[in-house]
């Protein structure tokens, strides 16, 4: 726990960047009238990055999920039994003639394996997944660049321009949040859910904050929550998984050009072949790549966004609501062609639950009520002939006096 003289000096803090928060979703917003009224596009049209069309494909993909789940599972195993006791050992009963059994140590059955990360608590599983999404982060490019020639560019990472992207992203996450959290409210209230059943579907990190609030924990909230979780699955359902849906479906739904349409560009360089004392090749014409589909687009931007909520079905209903956002992050990834914006959204919108939940737990809680003690009425002539009963005298037998 905090000291009593630092935890108001936190609360003020926390309380002013999250007014600061609220001021910036009500500048956003009357900016975004704005523009509306006078029919403005408010990303821009030309996009920031330009970046080719994706250049991996299913195989890589498939190696990139596959590990990014072993990688995951691994992890929390290895954890739990370096950190936790072995089983017990057990002795097996002694048979007639025969020496006792060796000892040997029980061993946990399939399912009871899989299910041993939950006797971890909510600040080691954090943890564990916050190493996991920093060694994702380095090893699926990694794997993207050995298997595809894959770029930073060609998921939308460049530093060019980076304060125009991050300045996007802002902007964008600050008009789609109260949307966000509207639809949230309402799933909760429409779909009737108990307090009992909220708590149960609560995010680790509300539960970590909730159960074991400390200075330590606090800032593994924020560096899971805030830059780690958002950078990797901004890069993995974005970066890798959008753009390649993108590029599957434009190639699918695009129309081949019939043999009438396909036109034979001439030679820039007719001699060339002829002039053999020259070693110089030709030099390469530039094509133009045509503009992507954007039904393509679109079915890409949906189908990874659902993917994404359906992977955060364990907070239910929030799946509903991180849809919604989801959209969003794959539409402003679209049209602009940046990573960095959608990641600068995912931060800010986490970064603000995460602050939300600081100033809960640092506000001063209400004592419990007590239960009402039992008090017992004075034993009245009135009142005790209406509780004693006399004591049931048998049949038969005659009353003594």
């Amino acid at each position: 726990m905090l000291p009593h003289d630092i935890t108001p000096i936190l609360r003020s803090l926390i309380e002013g960047v999250l007014l600061a928060i609220f001021c910036g979703i009500l500048a956003s917003w009357g900016w975004l009238i704005v523009r509306l009224i006078e029919r403005l596009p408010f990303l821009p049209p030309e996009g920031i990055v330009q970046r080719r069309a994706a250049p991996w494909g299913a195989g890589t993909i498939l190696l990139v999920m596959l590990t990014y789940f072993v990688v995951s599972y691994e992890a929390f195993l290895q954890y739990h039994d370096a950190t936790r006791p072995a089983p017990p050992l057990v002795k097996a009963p002694a048979e007639p003639d025969r020496k006792p059994a060796e000892v040997a140590p029980a061993k946990p059955n399939g399912p009871a394996r899989g299910r041993r990360f939950l006797e971890l608590s909510y600040a080691e599983m954090l943890a564990i997944q916050g190493a996991v999404n920093a060694v994702l982060l380095i090893l699926l490019p990694g794997i993207a660049r050995l298997t595809s020639g894959t770029r930073p560019i060609d998921l939308g990472l460049t530093a060019r321009n980076a304060r125009r992207q991050l300045a996007v992203g802002l902007v964008a996450v600050l008009v789609l949040m109260p949307v966000v959290y509207t639809v949230q409210t309402a799933s909760v209230f429409l779909l009737g859910l108990t307090p009992d059943q909220q708590e149960e579907f609560k995010h680790p990190v509300a539960k970590m904050l909730h159960a074991e609030f400390s200075p330590g924990v606090a800032l593994l909230a924020l560096l899971t929550a805030v830059v780690l979780a958002p950078a990797f699955e901004e890069l993995l359902f974005r970066g890798f998984i959008q753009s390649w849906l993108a590029k599957s479906l434009d190639q699918i739904l695009r129309p081949r050009p019939t043999p009438a349409e396909i036109v034979e560009l001439p030679d820039p360089h007719p001699d060339h072949w002829e002039a053999i004392d020259d070693p110089s090749p030709p030099e390469p014409v530039p094509v133009e790549q045509p503009p992507r589909s954007k039904t393509a687009a679109g079915a890409a931007i949906v189908l990874s966004s659902m993917i994404f909520a359906g992977l955060h079905a364990d907070q239910w209903p929030a799946p509903i609501a991180l849809f919604l956002l989801a959209l969003g992050l794959g539409y402003v990834y679209e049209r602009t062609g940046s990573l960095l914006a959608p990641i600068c959204m995912h931060a800010v919108f986490n970064g603000f639950a995460t602050l939300m939940l600081f100033l809960v737990a640092l506000s001063p809680q209400p004592p419990e009520k007590p239960a009402a003690p039992t008090v017992l009425k004075p034993l009245t002539p009135a009142n005790q002939a209406n509780q004693t009963k006399p004591p049931a005298i048998p049949s038969g037998e005659p009353v003594k006096k």
